[in-house]
C-alpha cells in the first residue's frame, strides 16, 4: 500500500539522517575550510551539479596536491652532491596530474594549488582524508534514500491527482457510511504521513486552495 511505502520510505531517510547529518555537515565545513576549491566556476564541467563525483574529484585533487607537496620537500631536502637524484617511484605528481585530466577533463590550475597552500594552516588542525572519505561513504546512501522519499511522493500526487474529489474511481459508493468512513480515513492517514515532508506539504496547501 502507497501510505505503507511511504511511511518506510520517509522512516528509513530519518534513521540516516540521525546517524549521519550532522556529522555530514560536520565534514562539508572542513572540506570546505581546509579542501580543495570546490566552488561550481572552479570545478570542471563533467562534476558540477554532482555532488558524489564532486567530492571524488576533490579527493583525486587533494591527493595530488599531497604528492606535489611532498615532492616539493623532497626536493627541497636533496643533498645529493652534482644535483637532485631523482627517482621515478617518488615523483608521481605528473602521472596523477594526467589521470585527472584524462578522467575529468581539466587539471587542476596553479591558483589552485596555491589555495591549497594557503589553507595549510587549517589542514593541521583536522583530518581532510577521514572528512572527504566520510561524504564518499554515506552521501550515496543519503542521495538513495532521500529519492525513494521523492518517488513515493510524486506516486502519491499521480494517485490523488487522478481521484480527485471523486471516490467513485476507487469504486467506493459514498451512500454507505462505512465505505465513505473508510475513504475519510485512508486519505487522511495518507495525507498525514505525506505532510511530514516540508515540500510535500506546500503541495498539499496548493491542492487545497485550488479546489
Amino acid at each position: 500500500d502507497l501510505g505503507m511505502q511511504l511511511a518506510a520510505d520517509q522512516a528509513a531517510f530519518r534513521e540516516w539522517q540521525s546517524a549521519h547529518e550532522h556529522k555530514i555537515q560536520i565534514a562539508q565545513t572542513v572540506a570546505t575550510l581546509c579542501g580543495a576549491e570546490s566552488e561550481a566556476e572552479k570545478l570542471p564541467a563533467a562534476v558540477r551539479g554532482d555532488a558524489l563525483r564532486t567530492h571524488q574529484y576533490l579527493s583525486e585533487v587533494e591527493a595530488y596536491f599531497e604528492q606535489c607537496d611532498f615532492e616539493e620537500a623532497q626536493i627541497g631536502s636533496n643533498t645529493v652532491p652534482g644535483g637532485l637524484l631523482l627517482l621515478p617511484d617518488v615523483f608521481k605528481s605528473p602521472d596523477m596530474r594526467r589521470a585527472i585530466q584524462a578522467r575529468y577533463g581539466s587539471a587542476p590550475t596553479d591558483e589552485a594549488a596555491q589555495a591549497w597552500k594557503d589553507r595549510h594552516k587549517w589542514r593541521r588542525e583536522v583530518d581532510l582524508s577521514s572528512a572527504r572519505q566520510y561524504l564518499l561513504q554515506h552521501l550515496p546512501t543519503g542521495d538513495k534514500r532521500l529519492q525513494q522519499v521523492r518517488d513515493t511522493q510524486s506516486d502519491f500526487q499521480l494517485w490523488a491527482t487522478h481521484i480527485g474529489t471523486d471516490p467513485f474511481k476507487l469504486f467506493i459508493d459514498t451512500t454507505r457510511p462505512t465505505q465513505l468512513l473508510y475513504l475519510q480515513t485512508i486519505m487522511l492517514n495518507l495525507q498525514i504521513i505525506y505532510a511530514q515532508d516540508s515540500a510535500a506539504n506546500a503541495w498539499l496547501a496548493e491542492q487545497e486552495a485550488n479546489t
